[in-house]
Parts: structure tokens; sequence; C-alpha cells
């Protein structure tokens, strides 16, 4: 069964929460930013999303701060 990018956020929103809170608003907009970090990854390497450590990197690397 094909899993949809909305799906896969459910699974990573735990993570999400422990960087960023639980801010409703913060969270639609990660949401938003890992939507366009998907199509991205699906342009240049044709897999649908990155792996789970690349998303790890990548809130790792946020400091817990989204570009507003």
């Amino acid at each position: 069964m094909a899993v949809g990018r909305a799906e896969r956020f459910e699974e990573r929103r735990p993570r999400v929460i422990a960087v960023f809170g639980d801010d409703d608003e913060t969270i639609r907009a990660i949401f938003r930013v890992f939507e366009l970090m998907e199509m991205a990854w699906h342009d240049c390497y044709e897999e649908v999303s990155p792996s789970e450590d690349v998303v790890d990197d990548v809130l790792l690397c946020s400091g817990g701060h989204s570009a507003d």
C-alpha cells in the first residue's frame, strides 16, 4: 500500500513536535516545508522521500527554528 505525504508526516510528527513544539500553526508550516523537501528530493533523486536519517539531520540542523 502506498503511503502519502500526510501519512509520512503523521509518523514524523512526534519528532517534529520534539524540535519545534506543539503549536498548530508551526506544525502546519513545518508540514509545508516537508512537502517542498519531498518534492525536491523526488526531482533530484527520483525517490518518494529522503531517508529518515536525512529527515533527522534536517530537524537537527534547523535548531528548532522555522523560516517564518
